[in-house]
């Protein structure tokens, strides 16, 4: 099946046809801040990053934690894909931690 990728100029990323059907399925406000998180830490994919990796990030919605995975693409210094998106539990999201491959909006980056 060829992906339709739906790119955002502005943000610099696109999304595939996987991720969006992923968003699209849940919640609209649980999507909703997921997407803001998402903005708001972007600048946290390194820029030496090869291929497709795994990458967590968590939200808290209505006094729950939401845990994700997604696979991330850095095409090139300008541009980041999304390729997909799925649900995880806690443990995957420490392994990705451990990793260094944490989307998480109360780090701070400098230089």
């Amino acid at each position: 099946m060829d992906a339709r990728q739906k790119f955002l100029e502005d943000n610099e990323y696109f999304l595939t046809d996987e991720l969006s059907d992923f968003v699209r399925s849940m919640y609209y406000g649980l999507a909703e801040v997921l997407g803001e998180a998402i903005d708001n830490t972007i600048y946290q994919i390194g820029y030496g990053m090869d291929g497709v990796q795994e990458w967590g990030i968590h939200i808290d919605f209505q006094g729950e934690t939401y845990y994700f995975c997604i696979l991330i693409d850095r095409v090139d210094e300008n541009m980041v894909g999304f390729i997909d998106m799925k649900f995880i539990d806690v443990d995957k999201y420490l392994d990705l931690i451990n990793l260094n491959r944490q989307l998480n909006e109360s780090l701070e980056v400098i230089g």
